[in-house]
């Protein structure tokens, strides 16, 4: 099911052959005829699906699609500072969809006859009026010189209009999507615009106090953020800490999952309310979202990454908090699983079996790389990885305390593999080490 969505979805109206990405979403059943408005979040939960479907089957067309729209939100929706832009519109020149629909008139003028050659093996267009690109269902082909011909011409029409806004919430999904991408793909290009939008947020998207805000445009960063501000930017955090072992980034996420629980945490019942306690008219019309929309609730993304940070450093406060969302969430997610489906993920990490694995060694050493790099392109969605460095007095065992004695055995990288911080005998080889986790 997985697969042939994804597959449909890539080759079908609603996704940007030409300049890639996907629209907003389809208006009629095939597929074929989408709203033409891009979203940020869209490309970003879209682009993990497609990063995990490729480290779940290995199938090239996945990882393309992926890195595809990567290059999209990197090229047309990256602002000068590093931030994601929040959308471009469906209309230019006062029509939706002007941009984006041709002819077949104009398709055989901007090709050669060999590319138009290409281009009918791949495309399926019907009739001589307007229409939609949209691929052979079964089509795999990498895009080629067809597509970059009617690129270059489609720049010279003019652009829908663009919502220039950062938004702090949908930039910390862009951030982990990058940094899920980075990784997987070994493509340094995407980490560091990862890292480069969390150091804008944290830098430029925060008030006097260093506290977080939700939107910046224009210079000036405004509204105090809410509980997914926090959450999803913690998301991403912890994403660019496994896609770099920058342990900067480990710390920034502790602090803003620790700012998140003072400013939002229910002390009475338990789960994160939308606004902050100091929010105006509070506690009046204070609410405790937990059904995931087109993005995940603020309590869905708080199990993930409260698991998260309880995995990787050991913290027994953050699992603890993590449960006791979970106990919040009605029967209806068992009954209405589609409108929880953030939400039954993470559950799924916390309920396991879930690992950690830590790999010491040195930062260049191929050994401790081939580790590392064997555990980043394969699917273990429970898999939370730490890299213990040789360096004495190393951060990370300050913030993960068991990783202390976990050193190299034989002088060569090692990598522990642990579930509930209870770890098996060391080893040196890459492949035991991924037949333990149950992926040799």
């Amino acid at each position: 099911m997985v697969e042939g969505g994804l597959r449909a979805m890539r080759n079908g109206g609603v996704y940007d052959q030409v300049g890639f990405g996907f629209h907003r979403y389809s208006t009629d059943p095939a597929w074929r005829v989408p709203h033409f408005e891009k979203m940020l979040y869209d490309q970003a939960l879209l682009c993990i699906a497609y990063v995990d479907a490729w480290r779940a089957t290995g199938d090239d067309f996945f990882r393309r699609t992926a890195q595809e729209v990567c290059a999209y939100v990197l090229r047309d929706m990256t602002s000068p500072e590093g931030g994601f832009y929040t959308a471009e519109d469906a209309d230019s020149e006062g029509e939706e969809g002007k941009f984006y629909v041709w002819t077949r008139a104009q398709i055989e003028e901007a090709l050669s006859l060999e590319e138009l050659a290409e281009f009918n093996a791949v495309y399926k267009i019907d009739g001589q009026g307007e229409v939609i690109l949209h691929r052979v269902p079964s089509q795999t082909a990498e895009p080629g010189r067809a597509e970059k011909a009617l690129f270059a011409l489609r720049q010279a029409r003019p652009r829908p209009s663009r919502d220039d806004k950062v938004l702090t919430d949908w930039n910390g999904l862009m951030i982990a999507a990058l940094a899920r991408a980075g990784a997987a793909f070994e493509e340094p290009t995407l980490t560091a615009a990862a890292s480069r939008a969390a150091r804008f947020i944290l830098q430029r998207v925060t008030g006097t106090s260093g506290r977080l805000l939700h939107r910046f445009r224009d210079g000036e960063a405004a509204i105090n953020a809410f509980a997914d501000d926090y959450l999803f930017l913690s998301w991403g955090l912890v994403e660019l800490y496994e896609a770099t072992f920058d342990v900067g980034h480990l710390r920034e996420a502790i602090r803003c999952v620790d700012e998140s629980l003072e400013l939002f945490w229910d002390a009475d019942e338990g789960g994160f309310f939308q606004t902050a306690r100091d929010a105006p008219g509070v506690p009046v019309g204070r609410v405790k979202p937990t059904m995931d929309g087109v993005i995940p609730s603020a309590n869905s993304a708080g199990v993930l990454v409260l698991t998260k940070l309880a995995e990787i450093t050991g913290s027994e406060k953050y699992r603890e908090r993590a449960g006791s969302i979970i106990r919040l969430f009605p029967a209806e997610a068992e009954a209405n699983p589609v409108s929880f489906a953030f939400f039954l993920s993470a559950l799924d990490l916390f309920l396991g079996p879930s690992f950690q694995v830590v790999v010491a060694g040195g930062t260049e050493d191929p050994q401790t790389q081939s580790m590392i790099t064997e555990l980043r392109r394969r699917y273990l969605p429970n898999l939370s990885v730490v890299f213990r460095s040789l360096e004495p007095g190393a951060e990370i065992t300050r913030i993960a305390p068991f990783t202390a004695s976990q050193g190299l055995v034989n002088d060569k990288a090692t990598a522990y593999v642990c579930t509930g911080w209870a770890c098996e005998l060391p080893t040196n080889d890459p492949a035991v080490m991924l037949e333990r986790l149950g992926s040799a």
